[in-house]
């Protein structure tokens, strides 16, 4: 405390969070500087913390910025006379930018809460909003048949995309900024040049309205899904198309492979396929599932993809072969979700039968089965160092489990109504969950105590987020868009 004392009034103001450290050592506790090794001449870093904010947007026509250390609600971003259908963060964490059915998108300062800058000029509501990579610059999306490039320094609307003859379903920058992609229920995609607003590529041949269209990583490339039950893959300097692919029936999820050089798409039809992106061929047909797909991802390294049905099922391919290399079966209990480690060596599934299990990649055998809740698991996630397991459940509670023995740690209880999602801060300390009960909670891992409840939604909070930066968490409501 000696030391701390020393440490400015105005710097201790800005950040409730200090810690000293020495090398690899923090000052903590009864520690003294003499048991870190610090000798005269030492150099010692102060280390100061943001203290946590969430934010929340709702179809109660307002955002809420949330003091994650108090529980206090510190900002009501109060504006929109309508539904708010989605809120970003900017690139750095410091503003939000919500679009709202009301035809208006707003730019609000995150320290101080006050609205930055009014978009206005759409003619219906608007979809979807976006900053650009440098966060100078905001795309809108209306089911006005336009997008919007905004200047967010003077809010002045810099480009009208104007072109498609029905209402935009999606907008994205490119990676690099300079341009803008559109996709419609006009059953086209196109691609406009950023600074000049013009039109220079349509994505043209799909049979019905497209449902989506994005960039590859690289952004060399652009897929679309359709509700004409394919999707394809197009160049984005040229517009060729470059593969089609078909016989997909509704797309449930569209992925590239981590090095961009695969297509992974899901589908209704119970297949998932692998298409190569150069060729545009169809490397392997994953075929096994008896029923709807319901999510599919990669491993880490991109050798492995792992899928999960309603048939009650999860599987484990290899890329290399296409073969199944292990079938995860919850016997009369549907999965309601699944997810690799990040070492890739284990594979977390949930199931409607209220319990959460832990599978071996390598040999496909249960390593785990947590059994505590009392109804259906919603989400279940490992903690960031993968020592844990995250588990939230229809019967109003979220668990906390030991990977190692599957023994339950902490149970958080308090929601009134079925818990939806839980998710842990970046450094695992914390863990946050939302709720039917229209509020979301945030606990301490290590206690299990309940440090703040964020009230004031009038609808269920569906799922909540940390951001990038680890110190805000956005959230979106069961019953309204996000």
């Amino acid at each position: 405390q000696a030391v701390f004392s020393h440490i400015p009034g105005a710097l201790r103001s800005r950040s409730p969070s200090a810690r000293i450290v020495y090398g690899l050592a923090e000052l903590a506790g009864e520690a003294t500087l003499g048991a870190l090794g610090v000798v005269e001449g030492s150099q010692l870093h102060l280390v100061l913390a943001c203290p946590r904010r969430v934010v929340t947007a709702s179809l109660d026509c307002s955002a809420r910025l949330w003091c994650a250390e108090s529980g206090d609600c510190l900002l009501a971003l109060v504006g929109h006379s309508s539904g708010v259908a989605s809120a970003v963060f900017s690139p750095s964490g410091a503003q939000v930018l919500t679009a709202s059915s009301d035809r208006t998108a707003r730019l609000w300062s995150v320290a101080s809460g006050d609205c930055l800058r009014s978009l206005v000029g759409h003619r219906g509501p608007l979809l979807d909003a976006a900053f650009s990579p440098d966060a100078g610059k905001a795309l809108t999306a209306s089911n006005d048949f336009t997008a919007k490039v905004w200047d967010l320094a003077s809010g002045e609307c810099l480009r009208t995309l104007q072109g498609h003859a029905g209402p935009l379903t999606s907008a994205a920058f490119s990676p690099d900024g300079e341009s803008v992609l559109t996709a419609s229920c006009d059953r086209t995609a196109k691609l406009w040049a950023a600074d000049t607003g013009e039109a220079w590529l349509s994505l043209e041949g799909h049979g019905d309205l497209v449902r989506s269209a994005a960039f590859s990583p690289d952004g060399a490339r652009i897929l679309t899904a359709s509700n004409d039950r394919t999707a394809k893959l197009w160049a984005a300097d040229t517009g060729d198309l470059l593969c089609v692919f078909e016989g997909l029936g509704i797309v449930a999820r569209a992925t590239f492979s981590p090095d961009g050089a695969h297509l992974l798409t899901a589908s209704a039809d119970g297949v998932a396929r692998i298409s190569v992106v150069e060729s545009g061929e169809c490397l392997r047909e994953l075929e096994g599932h008896l029923a709807q797909i319901i999510s599919a991802a990669y491993s880490f390294d991109g050798k492995q993809v792992l899928t999960a049905s309603i048939d009650r099922t999860a599987k484990l391919w290899s890329v290399e072969s296409g073969e199944c290399i292990h079938t995860f079966d919850m016997g009369g209990h549907g999965f309601t979700g699944a997810k690799i480690s990040a070492d890739g060596a284990q594979v977390l599934t949930s199931s409607k039968d209220g319990t959460a299990a832990l599978w071996s990649l390598d040999s496909g055998a249960n390593l785990r089965t947590f059994e505590g809740h009392g109804g259906e698991i919603s989400s279940a996630s490992f903690s960031p160092d993968g020592a844990q397991v995250l588990t939230a459940s229809q019967d109003k509670t979220a668990k906390l489990w030991d990977v190692g023995t599957g023994e339950c740690l902490r149970t958080f209880q308090g929601h009134a109504t079925a818990a939806f999602c839980a998710a842990f801060s970046e450094d695992g300390t914390q863990v946050l969950t939302t709720s039917e009960d229209q509020t979301a909670r945030l606990w301490s891992s290590v206690s299990g105590e309940c440090l703040l409840v964020l009230e004031g939604h009038v609808a269920g909070i569906e799922s909540a987020k940390f951001s990038p930066c680890g110190t805000r968490v956005l959230g979106h409501l069961l019953s309204g868009p996000t």
